[in-house]
């Protein structure tokens, strides 16, 4: 019985120091500077004001949604055996480190924010881990057996027709009008986005 605890434990702990790998990566090597720059919101009722630095991190969400795109677009013509899902988890935290630094110039993450962004990364890099390591497995065998195309044709239908094709046209919600917004149909013409390095710039603040 102490053998099985210990053997849980260390599972436990191994799977622990992964998950802090990039929560570390995140919180030393991707800080930046709070800086003044003057910038007078145009909205003066503080109710719906909104800070730029909640705009800036909504991005690492939208990277998901993205993700899923890209997925079912490479599904149309490959196996999904082919899929880079390394990529996709590099793509994420990259992205989710440079808009950390570019919000810290205007009050940067609260606590609650972390907490979910870290949540929602670590949850999605584990779900990309397990299933690149299927499809590239038992996922191969299966296309080997129906000729490379049966589990494509299977696992299209599920992700062309659900989160990939999220309304990501415009917000789901028509500012002017109040309204739900019924622009909600084929998504843009885009791969999975990646906000790296210097691309960072203010109009990324507008994907919120």
């Amino acid at each position: 019985m102490k053998r099985r605890w210990k053997v849980l434990l260390g599972i436990a702990g191994g799977l622990a120091a992964l998950a802090a790998i990039p929560i570390l990566y995140i919180e030393i090597g991707c800080s930046g500077e709070a800086k003044a720059d003057g910038y007078k919101p145009l909205v003066r009722d503080k109710a719906w004001q909104r800070e730029e630095a909640r705009t800036w991190l909504t991005y690492p969400e939208w990277h998901i949604v993205y993700s899923a795109e890209s997925f079912a677009r490479f599904l149309e013509r490959n196996p999904p055996s082919g899929y880079s899902y390394l990529r996709d988890i590099r793509g994420f935290w990259s992205s989710y480190c440079a808009v950390n630094r570019a919000s810290a110039a205007s009050g940067g993450a609260d606590g609650g924010t972390r907490v979910m962004l870290y949540t929602i990364g670590l949850s999605f890099s584990a779900e990309l881990l397990v299933k690149g390591f299927y499809e590239n497995t038992v996922g191969r065998v299966s296309e080997w057996i129906g000729a490379g195309t049966a589990p494509t044709i299977a696992t299209r239908p599920k992700y062309s027709g659900g989160t990939a094709h999220s309304c990501t046209k415009r917000p789901g919600m028509n500012f002017r009008s109040g309204a739900p917004s019924r622009d909600c149909g084929a998504p843009p013409n885009r791969s999975t986005r990646s906000v790296t390095g210097n691309g960072v710039s203010r109009s990324a603040a507008n994907m919120a």
